[in-house]
């Protein structure tokens, strides 16, 4: 793997670590092993993304001791998601140096600026449209949310963010909790194939290569997926995106993604969302045959007020999963499938996920319990199976999101067990559809 640089969002003094990071692209950040006594800077050649990046310009920066001995790369690297493998970084150019408080200056700058483009772009919704017990407002004129209203939770996709889920919120939580900092956060499909690619001679950013074949929903370095279709069914919203390959700053995959998203019948605290992923790669392309990867079902960021996180074991019974701020995400294997995170006033969101029966990634970023989505901060969990992944495929699954306390959590999860558990992630040749 090649050498990273990465700007610091936290330099500490601590003797055990020191957190290495693009401060708005926690998918990408690593650990030093030994303490920060000063910070290099490295100016880019272009502008800065990182995994999600929206493109955000400044300088890099790097804490250093003396040298740099051992960096740990956080979970979305080019072995597939859910790897975390220190990989030595020889060869640091240091262009200049600077005191703690002046790389916190850097990254207060950029984080002022990434907010600053985010909020030019705020969204206005208009009045719901009643149908059938719930409501939908669809894209009209400026607006670009599309929102589903049941009276007890509101579900939101965004046509200019790939049609991924952008919104969520409820009565006990009436702020939004999904962190839409840049395109990698979000609620989302991502998935990976094939071998990594050295494409810098076709623009492939220089710290994202090589690279596997990654398309991801919300888009890539630096601009949003397209998304081609977006409507209100009976059931609730559909939306068809085409998605941006990651590593390159605006190149579409040749692949489509479709996704239904409406409320689970009988549970007006339950969202359930149906994905279908289809690969359209030639045969034989440049990054050759399906290898096994671990696919994200779904990839979520909320906001990181919920910072507490927990198992879901049946019965109203939780284990407590503990992970320092990352990534490295933590890793945990729930047995029903579901995992969720509270904030401190004991509301919590729980992902059920039953086509993905690996290891779990999950874990904070960041300090603090801030509740804005558009921060730098926030929580990730991440249900993973593995998957070849053909350059012909489609893929097909379900998910489900629970909202409220631990006790109303744990009423839906045991339900949607009873009726879901054996579902399992489809995958099949695309010509045999």
């Amino acid at each position: 793997m090649g050498v990273r640089c990465w700007r610091v969002s936290r330099v500490s003094s601590c003797l055990s670590r020191t957190i290495v990071s693009d401060p708005a692209h926690p998918g990408k950040e690593g650990r030093l092993t030994t303490p920060a006594t000063s910070v290099a800077i490295r100016e880019p050649s272009s502008q800065v993304p990182g995994k999600p990046g929206a493109g955000a310009t400044g300088k890099r920066v790097a804490a250093r001791s003396g040298s740099v001995e051992r960096v740990g790369v956080g979970s979305v690297c080019p072995e597939g998601i859910g790897h975390s493998e220190p990989t030595n970084v020889p060869g640091w150019t240091m262009v200049g140096s600077a005191t703690r408080g002046q790389a916190r200056g850097i990254v207060e700058q950029e984080r002022f600026m990434i907010r600053r483009r985010v909020v030019s772009a705020a969204l206005l919704v208009l009045p719901f449209l009643g149908l059938a017990g719930r409501s939908f407002a669809i894209e009209s004129g400026s607006s670009t949310l599309a929102m589903a209203d049941n009276g007890t939770v509101k579900c939101g996709i965004d046509r200019t963010k790939g049609g991924a889920i952008t919104w969520l919120s409820w009565q006990g939580s009436p702020q939004n909790v999904v962190n839409v900092v840049d395109p990698g956060r979000l609620i989302q499909q991502s998935y990976y194939a094939g071998k990594p690619l050295d494409r810098k001679a076709d623009g492939q950013h220089k710290a994202w290569s090589p690279w596997t074949w990654n398309p991801i929903q919300g888009g890539g370095i630096g601009s949003w997926a397209r998304v081609t279709k977006l409507e209100k069914t009976a059931d609730g919203l559909f939306c068809e995106t085409i998605p941006k390959l990651w590593d390159m700053p605006n190149e579409e995959a040749t692949a489509v993604m479709r996704q239904w998203t409406g409320f689970e019948p009988g549970m007006p605290n339950v969202v359930v969302v149906r994905c279908e992923f289809e690969s359209q790669r030639e045969p034989g392309d440049r990054w050759g045959p399906a290898v096994p990867r671990h696919q994200e079902l779904p990839a979520c960021y909320f906001t990181r007020r919920f910072g507490t996180f927990k198992s879901y074991l049946g019965g109203g019974r939780w284990r407590d999963e503990s992970q320092p701020p990352g990534p490295p995400w933590g890793r945990a294997k729930p047995p029903r499938n579901a995992m969720a995170c509270f904030d401190t006033s004991g509301q919590g969101i729980a992902v059920f996920s039953p086509a993905a029966t690996g290891t779990w990634n999950f874990g904070p970023h960041g300090d603090g319990e801030s509740s804005d989505p558009r921060a730098a901060p926030c929580v990730h969990v991440a249900p993973l199976e593995t998957v070849k992944l053909e350059p012909e495929a489609v893929i097909r699954y379900r998910y489900w999101l629970v909202v409220g306390t631990a006790a109303d959590l744990a009423q839906r999860l045991d339900a949607l067990w009873t009726a879901h558990a054996a579902e399992r992630l489809v995958v099949e040749r695309l010509d045999d559809r």
